[in-house]
């Protein structure tokens, strides 16, 4: 295979149609994420987080913005 034979399909993500269901899926993925970084390295997470947000603040902000309407609404 070479560089010329390979499929880049950017658009791939954007096809797939976003549900309530995905995006609670993918907000409990990065909630429990953030989690295990809090609860294995806590000295870390004080430096580099707040430490008053919840690690679900964190998971909240990384959706795409279709995933958060739809939690929201």
């Amino acid at each position: 295979m070479s560089y010329h034979d390979i499929d880049y399909d950017d658009d791939a993500e954007e096809e797939s149609e976003t549900t309530l269901q995905s995006a609670r899926e993918e907000l409990e993925y990065w909630t429990e994420f953030f989690q295990e970084q809090k609860d294995e390295k806590p000295e870390e997470w004080m430096f580099y987080r707040n430490p008053f947000l919840d690690p679900s603040v964190y998971a909240f902000w990384i959706l795409a913005d279709e995933e958060k309407e739809l939690l929201l609404h």
